[in-house]
């Protein structure tokens, strides 16, 4: 307190700097001068603190055990065996030296206090001015405390555990003591982010990004580089099923053109799976002669899951799964594989990422134009929504065709025209797939 007091203010670029290590007393009474009024709240607040820390006082906070903090002058001696100071980047000799203070140092010299609640008292000050630096003192080997430390940002990690706000600190306005604030499988949106940063977590444990491997197969396919032939086209399906399987978190490579042929078309599998969670295949999955990827998987050892779904488009969509990792093979029609994409693969992509609420949102959706055609099988219409009048609707594309890519242009909603259904009138009210953001 004294030492606050004596700090002489010329402007914020003039500010006084006040560094020392977690383990003087004096540490505590100065973090709590921001809870104070008066002119040494204002002194405190314009002093930069700088904390030497290191692994040994983390670990202790964590596991939130009691430590002793010490007037200055009793830990440090001329003799560097039995300096404190000395000690801080050597995770033994400090330990072996704190508790020969601790049992020395008579308790006029010392205070008792729990080393997770002054880790908060700290990172409070840093959340509240901005100017409190934590310096790690464990980053240099048979160093001097009076030579140079690397400053550094502090890191709290968080496992896959419920995030607490730290006990005994202020924190956002929004924020009460003690609220869980983020849960496990919670997406982290920017304002989560926001309130991480808040509390000082510039670090928490997330999910990695899922990897996934598309594989086209086909004699008919081309380059999208290559100049077309006659009974050629170009892989298309592959680059719109990476673009957005990027937009929804996933880390997709295309691995590139598989002939048609059984043996082919295992091996890309088989060298797929080595490094990617999932694999994703396009053509060769409906029933023909030139349809083989059923057949290697089989030769791959896959057990399948299931061939052929009753929806329309994507009817032909199998999947399997070998080694506990999953294939995916679609249609090699372009809007047949983004319906089976959209439709079966979000919800088992947003697992993968960790989302608690992976299922996808059923809203009912008010056709406008209604749709001119009989659904004896059902029918999948992409489309985006709008609001007409009052109502949620869905703005669809009037030609849709299996071979065509336009009608999933910034599609946020499908909708499920049910099986058996005749030509819808214009107002009719179906149910939707909302794919809400994020």
């Amino acid at each position: 307190e004294s030492a606050t007091s004596a700090l002489v203010q010329i402007g914020r670029g003039g500010s006084s700097n006040l560094t020392m290590p977690f383990f003087h007393y004096e540490i505590e009474l100065f973090s709590q001068l921001g809870d104070s009024k008066g002119s040494l709240e204002n002194r405190a607040r314009h002093t930069d603190q700088t904390i030497i820390i290191n692994k040994w006082f983390l670990e202790k906070a964590l596991n939130k055990e009691d430590i002793f903090l010490f007037h200055m002058n009793v830990v440090g001696n001329p003799d560097t065996e039995l300096d404190l100071y000395d000690a801080l980047g050597d995770y033994k000799r400090f330990d072996e030296l704190y508790n020969y203070y601790s049992t020395k140092v008579p308790n006029k010299s010392k205070k008792k206090i729990n080393a997770y609640d002054l880790l908060s008292l700290i990172i409070n000050e840093r959340m509240i001015t901005g100017r409190v630096y934590i310096v790690f003192a464990d980053n240099f080997v048979n160093s001097s405390f009076k030579e140079n430390l690397y400053m550094t940002n502090l890191c709290c990690l968080a496992g896959e555990t419920n995030i607490e706000t730290p006990q005994g600190t202020k924190l956002l306005k929004d924020i009460k003591k003690g609220e869980i604030v983020l849960h496990p499988g919670q997406v982290l949106d920017p304002a989560a982010v926001g309130m991480l940063a808040g509390m000082g977590y510039s670090r928490v444990s997330v999910y990695k990004k899922p990897i996934v491997k598309i594989i086209s197969t086909g004699d008919e396919l081309l380059e999208i580089d290559s100049e077309l032939a006659p009974g050629k086209i170009r892989n298309s399906s592959a680059y719109m099923l990476k673009g957005f399987l990027g937009e929804w978190g996933l880390q997709a490579d295309i691995y590139g053109i598989v002939k048609d042929d059984t043996d082919a078309i295992c091996s890309a599998i088989c060298a797929c799976m080595e490094d990617a969670d999932l694999v994703i295949t396009t053509g060769g999955a409906s029933v023909g002669d030139y349809d083989l990827v059923l057949e290697a998987l089989e030769k791959a050892k896959a057990r399948v899951l299931f061939w052929k779904v009753a929806m329309k488009p994507g009817m032909a969509t199998l999947a399997a799964v070998r080694d506990g990792k999953m294939i995916l093979g679609l249609s090699g029609n372009p809007s047949a594989a983004a319906a089976a994409l959209f439709l079966l693969g979000i919800p088992v992509f947003r697992k993968m990422c960790g989302r608690e609420n992976w299922e996808v949102s059923r809203i009912p959706v008010c056709l406008p134009d209604g749709f001119p055609k009989g659904s004896p099988g059902g029918r999948i219409l992409p489309g985006t929504l709008q609001f007409r009048d009052g109502q949620v609707c869905i703005n669809t594309q009037k030609h849709q065709a299996n071979g065509m890519i336009s009608p999933w242009s910034n599609c946020n909603v499908i909708g499920l025209i049910p099986k058996g259904a005749g030509p819808l009138e214009p107002g009719s009210i179906i149910e939707g797939l909302y794919l809400e953001e994020g």
